[in-house]
Parts: structure tokens; sequence; C-alpha cells
């Protein structure tokens, strides 16, 4: 295991670099977003034998999230309760600037989840906000009534978001700001959501409570599988891209679990986990 010391930051998000920089194409890189006294955006240079800080960037509040545009873009979120506002950074021969900033309404932001070409952001207050890098306002804002945990892109115009009463609200963002459809379960909150890179229709979410969701987007009413494999909250859940029935789930448990087995063929649901 390579190892490399922040100086006793609290490392709030950690990303990887998307293939296609020209520029940092020899290696593996990721970005982390930081938070407490010592707070920094950092880009790393990782292999199987070392750890490198490249850059910092010093940043005014505690991170609260992190997504890329693209391999030379990302944005970062906080709980900054007087700007309210995301910031776009450049990647550029190894180093990272600050490039604009994105103006979010009256809430600290919790997470954000990006396309190519937009970013939504949702928070504390209960908006959902979609941003495009081009402009500093939002071009779409929802408001719901609970604080929003987690979002994720939905097909082409369409945005997911989890919500503290265990909601998971799905907005069309061509059809006006109530929810199209609602995924309804415990009152528990959601603090992450997964689209399959390969069946959009699925979808995972996970709980405040250690459990998994598994749901069809095309019969919603109930999830078509509910799962029990950690013992505190599930922060993050995603699919693996190259091998899409494989599903990965970190806890605050200090569990990192890969869900593995039936293909989530429509009903397949998830066979089994592995550590």
């Amino acid at each position: 295991v390579s190892t490399q010391s922040t100086g006793g930051e609290n490392i709030r998000c950690v990303k990887w670099v998307p293939l296609g920089n020209n520029v940092l194409d020899k290696a593996s890189y990721c970005v982390t977003v930081g938070q407490g006294s010592n707070k920094n955006v950092i880009l790393w240079e990782c292999d199987t034998d070392n750890i490198a800080l490249l850059d910092k960037k010093p940043i005014e509040s505690n991170g609260t999230s992190l997504a890329f545009l693209n391999s030379k873009t990302f944005v970062t979120g906080s709980d900054d309760a007087v700007n309210k506002e995301l910031k776009v950074w450049a990647i550029s021969e190894s180093r990272i600037s600050s490039s604009s900033t994105l103006k979010t309404s009256n809430q600290n932001t919790t997470h954000i989840s990006s396309t190519e070409k937009a970013v939504a952001s949702v928070g504390e207050q209960g908006f959902l906000q979609v941003h495009l890098p081009s402009q500093s306002r939002p071009v779409y804002s929802a408001k719901t009534e609970m604080c929003l945990n987690s979002s994720s892109f939905y097909l082409t115009h369409s945005v997911l978001v989890g919500s503290s009463a265990g909601q998971v609200h799905c907005f069309d963002t061509r059809q006006g700001t109530s929810p199209s459809s609602t995924l309804s379960s415990e009152l528990v909150s959601i603090l992450s959501i997964a689209v399959h890179t390969t069946q959009p229709f699925i979808i995972a979410n996970s709980r405040s409570d250690g459990s998994l969701l598994i749901w069809d987007m095309r019969n919603n009413k109930f999830p078509l599988a509910t799962f029990a494999g950690h013992a505190s909250a599930i922060w993050e859940v995603q699919f693996e891209k190259e091998k899409s029935d494989n599903l990965y789930t970190s806890s605050e448990d200090g569990q990192l679990l890969m869900w593995n087995g039936a293909a989530l063929s429509g009903v397949g649901g998830v066979a089994g986990r592995g550590r």
C-alpha cells in the first residue's frame, strides 16, 4: 500500500482524473478536496509504488463534493455560508488553478454530479440547481422541502436527487420544477445514487442505516431488492464502468464492498457481495 500525508488535512472527497488529458497520460491521477483548519484542493500522481503531491491550492471553506466535466476541468462545492458558490478548476501541465465560479441560490452544497456539459448541485436548503460552466447563474432550479444529500444525472434531461426523508426525486429539466417521479421507501436518509452504466433504468441508492436499494425506474412503486451489508451509513455507491454488473459501496463502518453476480438485466438484482 502506498501512502502520502496531507499534513493533517481531513480529505472529504477523492475523484480520479478521467482519461483523455494529453498532459497527464503516463500515470494515474486523482484530485482530493479537504475540510478542517488545513483545507486544500490537491492534484496527486498515483502508481503502484508511489503517491506524489503535484500541486495544491487552498480553499476558504470546507470542501463537500467534487465532480469532473472532462479530463482538464472539475468543479468543487463547499459549505460556504456566505458566498454560496461552486468553483470551477482547470488542470494544465500538472498544475491546478481556479478559473471561474458558479453561483448557487441560498444553500450550502452537499453534493455535485456532472456530465461533460453540465453540473448539478444539491444542498441543505433543498435546492436542485443545474449549471453550465459558461454561465455564472443556474440554468435550472427546483426546490424540495428536505435537505438533499445526493444527485445523479439520469438519461438526457433529468436529474435524480436523494433526500434526508428517504425519497429519490426525478426532475425533468424540460418540464417545470415539480418531480416527474418519486421513489419512496422508509424515512432513512439517502446518501448516494448511482445509475447503471449500460441499463440506465436500473438505479441504486445507499442510505444512512447501511442499506442498499436497487430500483427499476420503469416500475418504481417498490425497490427490486434491498441489501444490508454494512453496519453503518453508506456514503457512496458506484457501478463499475468496465463491468457494469459490479457495484461498489463505501461505508462509515470502514468497509469497501463489491457486490457482484447477477447481470441486473431488468429484474436481475445483485446476487452477492465480496470484499
